[in-house]
């Protein structure tokens, strides 16, 4: 299993990021009333008016503008989302909250997710508390001011934090403490939640308009009691969460409505580390059970699906800092890279090239995604700012039979196209790695696929097939191979 040093000490930060900004609000004490100095406090004048942005964003921010309307024409699209994660806003530029918050007065899109990891790894208490409040500052304030509707997810380690790489000093804040700082955004504060559990910060919310129910997990609902443990935010998902979101969450869903699942830690392979796909394996089954209208055993209780409405385009996380997709049993798994300024999104990123290294002052400084939703052709469209590719994902996958063959054609991609495939369920990695070519070494026993798009379906499994164009945009399909179609 991936401890959380082993998951720290593969991240590597670009030399020229500047220190903590100091804090320049008082800092927050632990209780039911931390925030009252550095929460989500009301937009200021900073509501007004935009802050001018750079003069290199503005043509870049034109052009992702325009394509956002395009594809928002596009019929069968309805719904669409910021998503950005793993800020780390020590070591980030802090300037996507200002791109999201001008992006959101140039669209109609008004709901922006985050993915959690506020803080850094590293640090101290006072790093800690500074993370918080510039999250505020840089963030949660411009979205919040430009109208946007903010939701969290809360991080791994957010709210906890260690003194240094080998230090067995740190400081964690208790759940309650992270409740108060992350549900007291204004997307948060109108969700719905367990009003059973004082430190919920797991939700769902529904855009009516659209027939969208977004669910926030949370992959870490416990922490330890003891404030000077560093890391102490704790994997896993507790029985109160989980059988709140099968009976509340899921169970509960509309008909007619799709569903996009939102959690920092993912729970599949591929996406997911084999420790992660372990502790998170009852989440996964519920997902599962939901999504094919099976029926899923949780701390003793049966939740039986086969009425259930809806169905799962989407289920979106973070924390591992590389764009990564796979399609495990019927769902479309994608993780997204980090905002903050690391180079391992470039060296774990598979299919995308040479990813350029985050400098100041550059359009790639910073790295998130637009998210628009087609329901009713199954359809995920992501356009990138920064580093990195659009996407535009088909949500549903097909069925083939083992030994059959199926044609994919890339309708939504130009010009010379490049096929590839890799298994959804197997992966062997190299932690070493300086490039993705060396890092992924991808399995192909259910399937490989031709020059012209022909998949052979060679055994049972779920298989992930990628068109990718001259500029390495990706058109991404799940296969299903069974022994029947």
């Amino acid at each position: 299993m991936t401890t959380l040093n082993q998951d720290w000490t593969q991240r590597q930060v670009i030399s020229d990021i500047s220190a903590p900004l100091m804090l320049k609000r008082r800092s927050f004490l632990a209780g039911s009333a931390v925030f009252a100095a550095v929460g989500f406090a009301k937009p200021t004048a900073f509501a007004a008016e935009a802050e001018a942005l750079p003069a290199y964003y503005r043509d870049y921010l034109c052009k992702i503008a325009a394509k956002i309307e395009a594809i928002g024409e596009t019929p069968g699209v309805t719904g669409g989302f910021f998503f950005f994660t793993d800020p780390h806003v020590s070591s980030n530029r802090r300037m996507s909250g200002r791109l999201i918050a001008e992006l959101l007065r140039r669209t109609k899109f008004n709901k922006v997710f985050c993915g959690g990891d506020i803080p850094t790894a590293f640090g101290s208490k006072a790093v800690l508390d500074a993370s918080m409040a510039q999250y505020n500052e840089y963030w949660s304030t411009p979205i919040q001011a430009a109208g946007g509707i903010l939701y969290n997810a809360k991080g791994n380690h957010d709210f906890t934090i260690r003194t240094d790489r080998t230090s067995k000093d740190g400081w964690t804040y208790s759940s309650r403490t992270a409740r108060d700082f992350y549900m007291a955004s204004n997307g948060c504060c109108a969700a719905v939640t367990n009003k059973d559990d004082p430190t919920a910060c797991y939700y769902y919310t529904d855009d009516k308009a659209v027939k969208i129910r977004y669910v926030i997990a949370d992959t870490t609902d416990s922490a330890s009691d003891d404030p000077h443990a560093y890391w102490g935010v704790k994997y896993g998902m507790g029985e109160k969460q989980l059988k709140w979101l099968a009976k509340n969450a899921f169970a509960a869903v509309p008909d007619g409505y799709s569903v996009v699942v939102i959690h920092h830690i993912p729970v599949v392979p591929i996406v997911g580390s084999a420790g992660e796909v372990k502790i998170f394996a009852a989440f996964r089954r519920l997902l599962e059970a939901y999504q094919n209208r099976g029926s899923v055993t949780l701390f003793g209780r049966d939740y039986d699906f086969s009425d259930a409405k809806g169905t799962i385009l989407l289920d979106l996380t973070g924390h591992h800092h590389s764009d990564r997709m796979t399609y495990c049993k019927g769902i479309l798994h994608v993780t997204e890279a980090c905002d903050a300024a690391y180079r391992d999104y470039i060296k774990r990123t598979p299919f995308s090239g040479v990813l350029p290294v985050k400098s100041g002052g550059t359009i790639f400084e910073q790295t998130f995604d637009v998210i628009q939703l087609d329901p009713v052709h199954g359809l995920v469209y992501t356009t990138r700012v920064g580093g990195g590719q659009n996407r535009v994902f088909h949500a549903k996958p097909v069925r083939v039979k083992a030994g059959g063959t199926l044609k994919l054609v890339a309708e939504k991609l130009g010009g010379e196209i490049t096929w590839v495939c890799y298994d959804g369920d197997g992966i062997r990695i190299d932690k070493k790695a300086e490039t993705p070519e060396r890092y992924w070494t991808f399995q192909h026993d259910y399937a490989s696929v031709d020059a012209d798009g022909t998949l052979h379906a060679l055994a049972p499994g779920d298989v992930t097939v990628i068109a990718l164009d001259e500029n390495l945009n990706k058109e991404i399909f799940g296969v299903i191979v069974g022994d029947k179609t």
